[in-house]
């Protein structure tokens, strides 16, 4: 189960409580700021659309007088009234007509295209600004079906999606008709009007036509709203109050205004979420100002809580070490209440134990000395023993060169058992079981051969004296020596996952099942105590010394068939940069 310490709680709780706080009071004025700026959003989206109308109904104004400006002229009545007798005529009289669209057309930048028929509605002449096909031909060449004021005024429609505006060109005298003109409003500057005006593409704005046809809108990023506005219905926005429309999961704010000219709407979309911006906006101001407050919060409560909390922690501490076996400690709690008093019966209390425990330590070390000691007296004659009788083998037998090579190998063993250290390289215990096996090669002839192998990086690692020895002098006179054939001795020093894994491996005689028993319950029972008759002296020493200086650590397992050998494998841990002096 998961504790919290006092600390803790009480940052936690006093945290919780101001983020609490803060997310109330973000609520609490997104609610009422959404609403204040949604009502100001309405009304400033009715007013633009008003504003905007009043533009539009300018610049169709301004328009319409510019087509009284062209039609009204003296040359475009006179050429009308003519009627041409012949080919010639006629094309005179075009010409003439073509020149009085063309030189009062120039100064108006709204016109696309004008196009003049007679009154048998065959078409006249045009002129465009720009045209419209590969052939320059003309885009209305049959009068379009639009209509005409009886008193000569100026219609305004949209056909074959162009704004076009049509007038019943009348005598200015007789009132007679003279013929029938229509002007092309260029597209793009009804755009760069809208856009001038609502320069917001995130805000959509389109002049529709009575039966709510969209004639022209703004440069809008949004597809949303393009798509709200093509499923809209022309009774959706009849009137002039703003409506919701529902675009899904987002409602879409829609204002309209009636133009003053011919019915036509002015219609202005924008997505609820753009009219929130600002509140949104206001909103992370809020949390990012909230976070740096429970973070000032975190900083003050830590400081009040460590005031308070600092005395039980201390004492927390130094009951922690001394679960861990460490007595040294003291507190320092100097609160002059009863947190002091407890403090100080802690420090005694420590005292009294690490007066107790060093008494304990003290006798068991020396015991385990005295051990040691013994262990290592027992091994030393026994292996001396088997040396000497090995170069007094080789002297009957007069073979004096390898009299000498076991001399110089007696020699050094001889040196490495005067050393006092308890602890060797894994070079220099290897170096000695070599200088052990060249003695007993010479001594059996061809009937002994051996590997030893040790992985780089490994040499220097320390580990008890005549710890690898034993195993291969059993190897030696158990294994090899009483099979009558020639034998291999393999010994190999690798690091495996679990630590330094020593291996000694024989191809001789191999051990009895029943010693083989023996030899395991002695494992088994850490070396520590118990005793076997089938167990040779120097294995059953090296197994309590190694329990003796690694404990439960290390691990001994062995391995035997009959007639095939056997395998001692021995596991030491990695760690072995503390010194054995110190057991």
């Amino acid at each position: 189960m998961k504790t919290y310490s006092l600390k803790d709680k009480i940052i936690r709780s006093n945290c919780l409580i101001i983020a609490v706080l803060l997310t109330v009071l973000e609520l609490v004025v997104y609610l009422v700021v959404s609403r204040i700026q949604i009502a100001d959003a309405v009304k400033l989206n009715q007013m633009l659309a008003q504003t905007i109308c009043v533009g539009v109904d300018n610049s169709v104004k301004a328009f319409r007088g510019q087509i009284n400006f062209v039609t009204m002229s003296n040359k475009m009545q006179d050429g009308l009234r003519s009627i041409p007798k012949d080919e010639e005529s006629a094309m005179f009289r075009k010409s003439a007509l073509l020149s009085a669209i063309v030189r009062n057309t120039l100064v108006i930048n709204e016109v696309d295209a004008v196009y003049l028929y007679g009154t048998d509605e065959k078409q006249i002449t045009y002129w465009q600004k720009r045209p419209t096909t590969s052939d320059t031909r003309s885009l209305f060449e049959i009068m379009p079906k639009l209509e005409y004021a009886e008193n000569g005024g100026v219609a305004m429609s949209l056909y074959e999606g162009q704004l076009v505006f049509s007038r019943r060109i009348l005598d200015l005298n007789s009132r007679e008709i003279l013929g029938y003109c229509v002007f092309v409003y260029e597209m793009d500057k009804m755009e760069t009007l809208l856009n001038n005006i609502s320069p917001d593409s995130n805000r959509l704005v389109a002049l529709l036509t009575p039966q709510g046809q969209v004639v022209a809108c703004n440069e809008s990023e949004d597809p949303d709203l393009v798509n709200t506005l093509n499923t809209m219905k022309p009774e959706d926005y009849e009137g002039t109050e703003a409506v919701w429309a529902d675009m899904g999961k987002e409602s879409v704010l829609v204002c309209s205004h009636h133009t003053d000219t011919d019915g036509w709407k002015l219609v202005c979309l924008v997505k609820k979420s753009q009219l929130l911006i600002s509140v949104q906006v206001m909103a992370l101001a809020i949390f990012v100002l909230g976070m740096a407050g429970i973070f000032l919060g975190i900083l003050m409560e830590t400081y009040v809580a460590n005031r308070m909390v600092l005395p039980l922690i201390q004492l927390t501490e130094q009951v922690k070490r001394i679960g861990q076996a460490d007595y040294s400690t003291h507190n320092s709690v100097n609160t002059k209440d009863e947190i002091e008093l407890l403090g100080q019966s802690m420090n005694h209390m420590n005292d009294q134990i690490n007066i107790l425990i060093n008494q304990v330590l003290k006798g068991e070390i020396q015991y385990k000395d005295m051990q040691l000691q013994a262990l290592q007296a027992q091994i030393n004659p026994h292996f001396l023993y088997n040396t000497l009788e090995c170069i007094n083998s080789l002297a009957q037998l007069g073979r004096k060169e390898e009299v000498r090579t076991v001399t110089v190998a007696f020699s050094d063993i001889t040196k490495s058992l005067l050393a006092e250290a308890k602890e060797v390289t894994i070079e220099n215990e290897l170096k000695y079981v070599e200088d052990f096996l060249k003695i007993y090669q010479i001594m059996l002839g061809n009937k002994l051969k051996y590997t030893i192998e040790i992985q780089a990086g490994l040499e220097k690692i320390m580990i008890p004296r005549m710890t690898v020895q034993p195993f291969v002098e059993n190897a030696v006179l158990h294994g090899i020596k009483p099979c009558g054939r020639e034998g291999t001795i393999s010994v190999s020093v690798v690091l495996a996952d679990a630590g330094i894994l020593i291996s000694v491996n024989d191809d001789g005689k191999g051990i009895e099942q029943e010693r083989l028993e023996s030899i395991e319950q002695y494992i088994d029972g850490l070396g520590l105590s118990g005793s076997s008759e089938r167990i040779g002296v120097g294995m059953k020493n090296v197994i309590r010394r190694i329990r003796l200086y690694y404990g439960e650590d290390a691990g001994i397992h062995v391995s035997s068939f009959p007639d095939m050998g056997t395998t001692i494998d021995l596991m030491l841990p990695a760690e072995t940069g503390e010194t054995f002096d110190s057991i």
